[in-house]
């Protein structure tokens, strides 16, 4: 794996939490990747690191969201680390030009995180359920046309807050990105 323990540490701890619930989810992603090399793999049965990005457009008024096949639900782009992914940032890169198609994305922030959560994935065929610890960097869209949907999601468009909320009410993680990424 490209991506080292030292650097991983370091990014997770420079993040500052908006939240308590994101004081613990630091917490436990610090403990995972101290103690768990493989901290990546998605072959730890009991949880890993993944990435995620959050894409808005130029303006910031809407963010890229699809509906998940697996999950049935509306999800920012992204998913597990490959061995072969330069960094975090662009682990979450990838998955966005792999489920949508955009390859034009100015990095946000310097590559720092935006936002972190851990979330429960089903049990599915032979893979038991277990937890993502997922990582969020923002992108901005230079060419948000260029959409192409793949086999993993029913659908995916442009949102704005307001068609966020009703897409996936009461998900407080949904919530936490716009309110930091919309305006």
């Amino acid at each position: 794996m490209i991506i080292s323990q030292a650097q991983t540490l370091a990014l997770i701890a420079q993040y500052v939490p908006g939240s308590a619930e994101e004081e613990v989810f630091q917490k436990q992603m610090l403990d995972l990747v101290k103690l768990a090399p493989d901290f990546a793999s998605r072959h730890r049965p009991e949880a890993h690191l993944t990435a995620s990005a959050w894409v808005v457009n130029v303006a910031r008024t809407a963010c890229l969201l699809l509906h998940h096949q697996k999950l049935d639900r509306w999800l920012q782009p992204g998913g597990h680390i490959e061995p072969q992914d330069p960094s975090l940032a662009e682990a979450a890169r990838r998955e966005v030009s792999e489920e949508t198609g955009l390859q034009a994305l100015n990095l946000l922030f310097g590559g720092q995180i935006v936002d972190l959560d851990i979330h429960l994935i089903p049990a599915s065929g032979k893979m038991a359920a277990h937890w993502h610890y997922d990582l969020r960097f923002a992108f901005e869209a230079r060419n948000p046309q260029d959409l192409v949907q793949n086999q993993e999601s029913k659908a995916l468009g442009w949102f704005r807050a307001e068609e966020v909320f009703m897409l996936a009410p009461g998900e407080a993680s949904m919530t936490r990105m716009v309110q930091k990424m919309l305006i």
